[in-house]
């Protein structure tokens, strides 16, 4: 007798690219969420202005991690690729975003902001792929 398999919840089986896009969303939140504390901050302590940029830089690469974690955690397959795409996206809606404004072009730092993301998205996503689940590790506990 055969038995028929498990059927999930509805929807669950995402394709990759409308889960990276899910997750790019969320890193770009969590991108503005802390730039919007740190400007908070910046104004608060009058900063120098060129404290700005190593600032902004760790909170885009933060914004990436968080991205490609929650899609390798989602998907749990290939990490790299997907967390690349991740980045992707993440760097076309702020290169989208950037164009948009008055007065602005694409320059050299765009190259760096995009690799910045690639890679912190695939790092990201690696490690969510390869995070253990909660049934994994309370298995590795009574064991």
């Amino acid at each position: 007798m055969s038995k028929k398999p498990k059927k999930g919840k509805p929807g669950s089986a995402q394709l990759p690219i409308v889960r990276a896009i899910i997750s790019a969303g969320w890193g770009l939140l969590l991108d503005l969420v802390l730039l919007l504390l740190f400007s908070a901050f910046f104004y608060l302590k009058d900063l120098p202005p060129e404290m700005s940029r190593p600032f902004a830089t760790v909170i885009l690469v933060l914004g990436g991690l968080l991205g490609g974690y929650l899609c390798g955690k989602a998907l749990r397959r290939q990490g790299l690729v997907h967390g690349i795409l991740v980045g992707g996206v993440q760097f076309m809606v702020l290169l989208l975003v950037s164009l948009s404004c008055a007065g602005s072009e694409v320059m050299a730092l765009a190259l760096y902001k995009c690799l910045m993301l690639l890679v912190s998205g695939a790092v990201g996503c690696i490690l969510g792929v390869n995070r253990k689940s909660r049934a994994a590790r309370a298995a590795l506990r009574r064991s």
